[in-house]
């Protein structure tokens, strides 16, 4: 008999259309010598990959999850959360094709936001706060007035959208969309300024550092890329992750990119200038997305079995675990709250406990 471990091989980003469980299969089975093999490579084949020059993942001490509200309104999946940078709306978007904004202190509802005719996978707050972007697998990107909820614009994609992000000033926005070459749009003209050209498959995500000078991207070729931001030159390449990437995210100093490696089971954080890894991956289940915090000190991983949690950055050990949501989570511009959803329909809030320590 052989004792083995077998995931999902559903990951975040189900094609449209498909349903997703969004769950991990962790399933502990026995196999006995004469099941056919490829009954034993279908799960075998699914265990998470660290590479084969990465560590054993490092123990974490657990802690209990702790409690949560929840936010009822969403009718489907709840895809995205992201925080308005005064901290006062939370916006999130599902399969229900619909945006909702909610009081960020309260938690009441505003508005919801109509015109996208398939699921919205990605919204995005520009720093002002004067505009809400949100990316639909209706293969358009639409910006909004989070403040009366109106439609300022549409810029018209040729695939679905999985992942917006603006620039400092709010005149760019990049996406990933269902081709392999991140797009990035002039904002105030509407229109398409570059394709960023190198991913071998779909890239799920894009992140644009604070300073404005790169971008980072990833996908299913299980890379993340660094491009410099003001001309789209591609600046190098971070290997290491074993499966598909699904979220990047740049530390507010922008000296560390964060990636979620779906089902690898690793969040990573990589050096931007040396491109190196900061240390071992951080072992944490199937993982959908990753968020620093304010000031750099915490990074939360979304996770399949449902939970969100939380981790020092500075060195790599468990702070936290809140449960519930799963597929995406976002931190409140003071540090001091995350907000996610899943499968439930559920948007979750979370209080972070204060820690002392800050990373460089």
């Amino acid at each position: 008999m052989i004792d083995g471990f077998c995931h999902s091989a559903v990951g975040r980003h189900a094609p449209a259309g498909r349903k997703h469980t969004g769950r991990s299969c962790s399933t502990s089975f026995r196999v006995p010598l004469s099941m056919p093999l490829y009954l034993f490579c279908l799960c075998v084949f699914h265990l998470p990959s660290f590479g084969a020059d990465d560590q054993p993942p490092r123990k974490v001490s657990e802690e209990p999850r702790l409690a949560s509200r929840s936010l009822a309104g969403h009718t489907a999946t709840v895809w995205c959360a992201a925080w308005s940078p005064d901290g006062t709306i939370l916006a999130t978007g599902g399969d229900d094709n619909t945006i909702r904004l909610w009081d960020g202190k309260t938690g009441a509802p505003q508005r919801t936001l109509l015109g996208h005719n398939a699921q919205v996978r990605h919204i995005a707050f520009s720093r002002d706060g004067t505009l809400l972007a949100s990316g639909s697998f209706d293969k358009t990107i639409r910006l909004w007035d989070p403040k009366t909820g109106q439609l300022q614009g549409t810029l018209e994609d040729t695939a679905g959208v999985y992942f917006v992000a603006f620039s400092k000033d709010g005149k760019r926005l990049v996406a990933a969309s269902a081709e392999n070459s991140p797009r990035v749009w002039n904002v105030p003209e509407r229109k398409l300024l570059r394709k960023l050209e190198g991913h071998a498959g779909t890239a799920w995500a894009v992140a644009i550092s604070p300073r404005d000078d790169l971008i980072a991207s990833a996908g299913t070729d299980r890379l993340v890329k660094l491009w410099k931001a003001d001309s789209g030159e591609f600046v190098r390449t971070l290997v290491g992750h074993g499966a598909p990437v699904g979220s990047v995210a740049f530390s507010p100093n922008r000296r560390i990119v964060a990636s979620a490696g779906g089902h690898d089971g690793t969040a990573r954080l990589w050096d931007t200038v040396s491109g190196d890894p900061v240390y071992d991956p951080i072992p944490c289940g199937v993982v959908y997305e990753v968020a620093f915090s304010a000031d750099g000190s915490l990074l939360a991983t979304s996770c399949a079995d449902e939970t969100v949690r939380v981790w020092d950055v500075k060195t790599g050990t468990l702070r936290h675990t809140f449960a519930g949501g799963g597929l995406c989570v976002a931190f409140s511009p003071d540090g001091k709250r995350l907000a996610g959803g899943g499968e439930d329909k559920l948007v979750y809030l979370w209080d972070v406990p204060a820690v002392q320590n800050k990373s460089p």
